[in-house]
């Protein structure tokens, strides 16, 4: 489990996500409760797209998800400024589906389900001070193009908006590939590279055989005490000065085997030969 804190400056890659998605012309909006019915359809059919390849999927009918696991009663309980939905030409193409912490209320129900504890539910939901965010679905064919850091940047924005102290991301599964990495530096200095426009006069000195397999050239020079956080699925290298550098990595969940490389020199799992 890991807490966020919606307190915090909010990153400023995830803004930078953000214009672009809508630079494109994604466009987020709320879900519809009252029109409820007909957003389940097509999130029905997103979730089980976006969980087809979970190692736990078993193939359902859309009936069966709306019956057995309470889909049907979404526009009870659904927070539509927290329920995200991204759409490119009025087609849902992703949902980041957020609610508040409703355990802080049921703590107070004290387990019991009548008209006093329907009075109660009432009464501390406008007192709920932290959020959950639970999942996210993105079309496939529309992954790895910011648009869950496009609605990040908004969740986060409606949390501190409502004051919220903290976040639970409940759920990190261990296929989720991606993963959002920080390099931090110690002591020297560290040329980071990644993805974007290329900078004209890098500091990198790079042996001629290796700079084909070096794709991404826009540069962060990294000193003692600065950090840089990149995005998930964000191709990047980096390289110490002259004098070497003390770095610390620190990420996301994530899958080591599953780590993509453009060398193709570079074996990830080691392969055992015969003698």
């Amino acid at each position: 489990m890991k807490i966020v804190d919606p307190s915090n400056p909010i990153p400023k890659y995830l803004k930078d996500a953000a214009e672009r998605c809508e630079a494109k012309g994604i466009k987020l909006r709320g879900f519809n409760r009252m029109r409820a019915g007909k957003e389940i359809k097509w999130w029905v059919k997103l979730m089980k797209d976006t969980f087809s390849a979970h190692w736990g999927f078993i193939p359902a009918s859309d009936e069966e998800v709306k019956t057995r696991f309470g889909v049907k009663q979404a526009r009870w309980f659904v927070d539509s400024g927290l329920f995200l939905v991204a759409e490119i030409n009025n087609e849902p193409i992703a949902f980041k589906w957020t609610t508040p912490d409703y355990n802080q209320v049921f703590k107070k129900m004290n387990g019991k389900l009548g008209i006093i504890e329907g009075l109660k539910f009432l009464i501390y939901k406008r007192k709920i001070n932290r959020g959950r965010l639970n999942f996210v679905g993105i079309k496939k064919e529309h992954r790895g193009k910011g648009i869950g850091s496009y609605m990040n940047y908004y969740t986060m924005l409606e949390m501190k908006r409502r004051g919220y102290s903290g976040a639970e991301c409940g759920w990190i599964d261990e296929k989720n590939i991606g993963k959002q990495e920080t390099f931090r530096c110690r002591w020297g200095e560290l040329y980071l590279y990644m993805e974007g426009e290329p900078t004209p006069d890098p500091k990198a000195r790079v042996l001629e055989k290796f700079r084909e397999y070096l794709t991404v050239w826009k540069e962060i020079v990294l000193r003692p005490g600065e950090q840089y956080t990149l995005p998930a699925d964000t191709k990047h290298w980096f390289q110490a000065g002259d004098d070497g550098c003390v770095v610390s990595e620190f990420s996301s969940a994530s899958i080591d085997e599953e780590d993509i490389f453009t060398d193709p020199r570079v074996q990830r799992i080691p392969k055992i030969e015969p003698d």
